[in-house]
């Protein structure tokens, strides 16, 4: 028989028999598909180290754009036996001399830690006083900066990843619903102004009184966009040396580009932009200077970038015209001071965790807090726990959050308005403080454990809104005032209650009025309405 040229033929194979020639074809049959089964297992496994490789390269993009920290090398170590058995093995001998190495660093905050893993940077490369950027949670070593970065460190915080949102935001929905559509919308929906044909806004000017809630909104904002938030202070640039600000300035924006997404939030702007004038000081310049360089970054980066400024300031008034221009800070967001119904969210935001009387009457409280901030508005929720601590309680009771205000405040008012109000909710009010200020006058000590005060109680003519101030011997002032609404039983209760004259709207004395009520009896009368919280007869 002949065979193709080429075919090598077994001799022992020749001299099987049929038998052994099918067993040895099922021997490689079996050896065939163990090695395809082989085959499929190495397959799964590169599938498996594609899928992990990809997971990690994206984590690593994640790693280095997450918020981290500003660190310094204090030394390489090499660790010993014990200490490297207690690291994880890795794939390669590189990892495994990696793991060999540790090192002792310094973060900004002045925290000394060790590493046994160093990171994503060789040991080699490293040495001690290197500046280096660390994981804001694991503190691994991400990158080496370069010697310069400390310039932008002293001005610049990169601070921990914002985890403020805005149901922790009160009274401010129209400023929400406008940096939404300034800042949120672009860095997460750009396509939407690809398709519209129109740019977005380069930067947003927050300004109004402070405590408004300005610094709390933008890192809010951050934290949606899953964006790196870098606080820069117009302060701290005003404190280093001559042409540093402006050098400062410049790296803020480098930095910015290469962890973008990125907002570069510039508190106390007006400290380097004010308008300018024909300086004959250097550091008046130099300030100049800083807001030229500040300039000239907005007009650098593209409206599609993904990074935005926003900067706040108390002062609007005194900017420079050429910030406010449109192409730099296009859209201005004011932020007043609150009204009524975002005082009672602000409020309810901060004595949410509180354990608060469920009679507390937050839409009470919000009249008689007129033209405060929101940060008056949290000192008013922490005044009132001091109130209750100081009493031995553990529930804070609405008379606690009265107390509060008279704590903090100049001035208290309590408004009244005929179509929107309650005349038995402004008459609990005025009663109220009038009770407060007899037992701070007649009382050895007051609820809220003061000395007695010398009281003077006044009458404010104001066409048809009356207003009754009561003049405190350490300065404050106690306002009650109605709003287009007459009263007369008001002022009449206030004049018995204080002991005074009757007198009329209009200042008359009135002799059918001329009664008085002995104090101790009208104190315990208003302690037993203060307790039962009930309107009081103002003619009985």
């Amino acid at each position: 028989m002949a065979h193709p040229a080429g075919d090598v033929t077994d001799a022992e194979v020749l001299e099987m028999s049929s038998a052994q020639i099918d067993e040895r074809v099922q021997q490689l049959d079996e050896e065939i598909r163990i090695m395809r089964d082989e085959m499929r297992k190495i397959a799964y496994n590169i599938k498996t180290l594609g899928t992990k490789t990809k997971e990690n390269n994206k984590q690593m993009k994640k790693y280095m754009k997450m918020p981290w920290q500003v660190a310094n090398v204090v030394e390489i170590l090499d660790l010993a036996d014990d200490q490297a058995e207690g690291v994880e093995e890795g794939s390669s001998s590189d990892l495994d001399a990696l793991q060999k190495r540790g090192a002792v660093i310094k973060i900004s905050k002045g925290l000394v830690m060790f590493l046994p893993r160093i990171g994503l940077v060789s040991p080699d490369e490293l040495k001690p006083g290197d500046l280096i950027g660390v994981n804001d949670d694991t503190f691994h070593i991400i990158a080496k900066l370069p010697p310069h970065f400390d310039r932008r460190v002293k001005a610049m915080e990169v601070v921990e990843k914002p985890t403020e949102t805005y149901s922790e935001i009160g009274g401010c929905e129209t400023q929400i619903k406008e940096l939404k559509e300034a800042i949120v919308l672009p860095m997460t929906k750009k396509e939407l102004f690809i398709k519209i044909g129109i740019h977005p806004p380069k930067g947003v000017l927050m300004y109004g009184p402070p405590g408004t809630g300005k610094t709390l909104l933008a890192r809010a904002v951050a934290s949606q966009t899953q964006a790196t938030f870098l606080r820069l202070s117009g302060t701290l640039l005003n404190q280093v040396g001559l042409g540093d600000g402006a050098k400062m300035v410049q790296n803020a924006f480098e930095l910015t580009k290469q962890k973008a997404p990125a907002i570069i939030f510039i508190d106390e702007l007006d400290a380097i932009g004010t308008k300018r004038f024909d300086a004959s000081d250097t550091g008046d310049r130099d300030i100049q200077r800083t807001m030229l360089e500040l300039l000239n970054q907005l007009d650098v980066f593209q409206p599609n970038d993904d990074i935005k400024v926003i900067a706040a300031t108390n002062r609007v008034d005194v900017l420079d015209p050429a910030l406010l221009r449109s192409g730099r800070f296009d859209r201005k967001i004011e932020f007043p001071a609150p009204n009524e119904k975002g005082r009672e969210q602000i409020l309810r935001i901060h004595s949410r965790r509180m354990n608060v009387d469920k009679n507390v009457n937050f839409v009470e409280l919000s009249r008689c807090i007129e033209d405060f901030n929101g940060a008056q508005c949290r000192a008013v929720c922490v005044e009132a726990g001091m109130v209750a601590l100081r009493r031995d309680s553990t529930k804070i009771l609405h008379e606690d959050f009265m107390d509060g205000i008279l704590e903090d405040v100049t001035a208290v008012f309590i408004q009244f308005d005929p179509l929107h109000g309650d005349s038995k909710s402004l008459q609990w009010g005025i009663t109220f403080f009038a009770w407060r200020i007899l037992a701070s006058s007649h009382s050895a000590t007051s609820a809220c454990h003061k000395p007695k005060m010398q009281v003077k109680v006044k009458m404010l003519s104001d066409g048809c809104r009356p207003q009754f101030v009561a003049n405190l011997h350490d300065g404050r002032q106690v306002v009650f005032k109605t709003d287009g609404f007459q009263l007369p039983d008001l002022l009449i209760c206030l004049n018995r209650l204080l002991g005074l004259p009757a007198v009329g709207l209009r200042g008359e004395p009135d002799e059918a009025l001329q009664q008085r009520i002995p104090e101790a009896q009208m104190e315990a009368h208003f302690r037993a309405l203060a307790k039962k919280r009930k309107p009081i007869d103002f003619l009985s």
